[in-house]
């Protein structure tokens, strides 16, 4: 069950891993190219057919999470769009997902950031309580 108080602060870590995150407070597209890239091969939620399309779903994830209009991704709006993701039932996101490619795909990322974030949690707990 989704826990958005443990979550936060490991979805913030996710973000974070961002090699410019920690110089600027933001990630901009090139970045969450390489962070839905990696994120994806690490959890093995993804296909040869997505990474094709990874830059422009990461364009898209820019222009629909950009909260504010500047242009980049704060942690903030990350952690937002992961919690309010993860809180949606499986079968919600599945119908959704089933709409189109991207849509399909971006729940592939939310799964993905899911998954280190659950891995990150019972690193930092040692047994995930």
């Amino acid at each position: 069950m989704f826990c958005a108080h443990r979550c936060c602060a490991s979805f913030d870590i996710v973000f974070s891993l961002s090699p410019t995150f920690h110089s600027n407070g933001h990630i901009e597209v090139e970045e969450l190219v390489q962070m839905m890239s990696e994120l994806k091969r690490a959890t093995g939620v993804t296909s040869a057919e997505d990474e094709a399309k990874t830059e422009a779903d990461a364009e898209c994830v820019l222009k629909i999470l950009d909260a504010d209009g500047n242009g980049t991704l704060e942690a903030e709006e990350f952690v937002k769009w992961v919690q309010t993701g993860l809180k949606r039932p499986q079968e919600d996101r599945n119908e959704v997902a089933s709409m189109s490619q991207i849509n399909r795909r971006m729940d592939n990322f939310l799964t993905s950031v899911s998954i280190v974030a659950d891995e990150l949690e019972i690193t930092q707990n040692g047994d995930g309580e």
